[in-house]
């Protein structure tokens, strides 16, 4: 299948991107390239859930998004080649790319669903910018896998809670959240350190 992710890793693998390539020399973002890539392009055909998305495909959806982060970004004069800058526009062209292989159509709702997209979608962008700064990278990632946290977290109210580990079940516990580049940077840190964590609801 095209939009299977076996397909696209073979094809977002050849690309070795940077995320600066998404953008023009101006930052803004460069479509014609960017649904060029197969990723995105997918975008195009990729249906949404009509209750929740009235605007249309997902390709639609990620420039509405896209142009309303710009927009905020440039109301409060943020540095546009600052990496905070980079890192929340790729972010708002980026967080939806998991509905490309996780949209389905639900004959029993007779509606379209996109199950685990976000985690989908940092696994996708791991793939596409792999040659990427690590950390720099590894910041996009998370932002695509837990962008629904932040809606679920204002939506319910919930409740910020430190807790700490030691390094050793710090590392058992990244590992069982699949989270192995906060594996790599705990195991890091000297034997017998204590880990802070910050948890509302499920989100770490």
């Amino acid at each position: 299948r095209r939009n299977s992710f076996n397909y696209l890793r073979n094809k977002i693998n050849r690309l070795k991107m940077k995320i600066k390539e998404l953008f023009t020399e101006n930052y803004t973002p460069h479509w014609s390239k960017i649904f060029g890539i197969p990723l995105f392009n997918q975008m195009l055909t990729t249906e949404q859930n009509s209750e929740w998305h009235k605007e249309g495909n997902v390709a639609v959806h990620t420039q509405l998004v896209t142009e309303a982060m710009a927009n905020y970004l440039d109301e409060r004069a943020f540095n546009k080649e600052s990496e905070y800058y980079l890192l929340m526009m790729a972010a708002a062209i980026c967080h939806d790319i998991g509905k490309v292989t996780t949209t389905k159509f639900n004959d029993k709702i007779n509606e379209y669903t996109c199950r685990n997209h976000a985690k989908e979608g940092g696994r996708l962008a791991r793939l596409l910018f792999f040659d990427e700064d690590v950390e720099l990278r590894e910041k996009l990632c998370y932002m695509i896998r837990h962008h629904m946290d932040a809606f679920e977290i204002v939506k319910e109210n919930i409740k910020l809670e430190r807790f700490t580990l030691p390094r050793e079940e710090a590392i058992k516990f990244m590992e069982e959240k699949e989270e192995p580049y906060k594996v790599e940077l705990i195991q890091d840190l000297p034997e017998g350190s204590v880990i802070s964590f910050y948890k509302q609801g499920d989100f770490v």
